[in-house]
């Protein structure tokens, strides 16, 4: 795996040109890699960005919801230690979608392979982790009792874990394409 600094020298050309009238020289960096563009039409691209944000939104206030029922399962560690996992993906999946929104139609290979590698697995795995605390919820009211906020709890996890399926699978069948970089600026 290419570090950062061999990925840009790799995807960057540095060009001299003059930048003051007393004859300067100042180096700039141009992009001379591949662009990687999403290949449907730039509205639907742009609606689905706002769909797969307002996705994890929605989804982030419906956990923070869930985690603050007062239910004996929220206080279990196992739950919690589930809850905590699931969190933290979320907040590396808040990064690769709020960046998949401010990108243009088409970027460089280094926003592109960050975006998709956050959005390709982090919402497996979030999703994951709100599955194992709604099943720890279910094993915790099993051996305690059925209570209507711990069964509000459970169908939380399982909402929050049904939308990171779904915003994985939404941007999974986003194709893209790559261009070879002809022009430069």
């Amino acid at each position: 795996m290419k570090s950062l600094r061999e990925q840009f020298e790799e995807d960057y050309e540095a060009v001299p040109y003059v930048a003051q009238p007393g004859g300067k020289v100042k180096i700039r960096y141009v992009y001379d890699g591949p662009w990687y563009i999403w290949d449907i039409p730039e509205n639907l691209l742009k609606s689905k960005k706002q769909k797969l944000t307002g996705l994890s939104i929605i989804s982030l206030v419906l956990f923070i919801g869930t985690a603050l029922i007062p239910a004996g399962l929220n206080t279990w560690s196992l739950t919690a230690i589930a809850g905590i996992f699931s969190l933290a993906a979320h907040i590396l999946e808040l990064f690769g979608v709020i960046r998949f929104l401010i990108v243009p139609y088409q970027t460089t290979r280094m926003d592109y392979n960050y975006i998709n590698g956050l959005l390709r697995i982090v919402p497996w795995i979030r999703g994951i982790c709100l599955l194992a605390a709604g099943v720890c919820g279910i094993f915790y009211m099993a051996g305690n009792t059925f209570t209507l906020p711990g069964l509000a709890a459970f169908a939380g996890y399982l909402a929050g874990a049904v939308l990171a399926f779904v915003l994985a699978v939404q941007y999974k069948n986003i194709p893209f394409t790559t261009k070879k970089n002809e022009s430069r600026e």
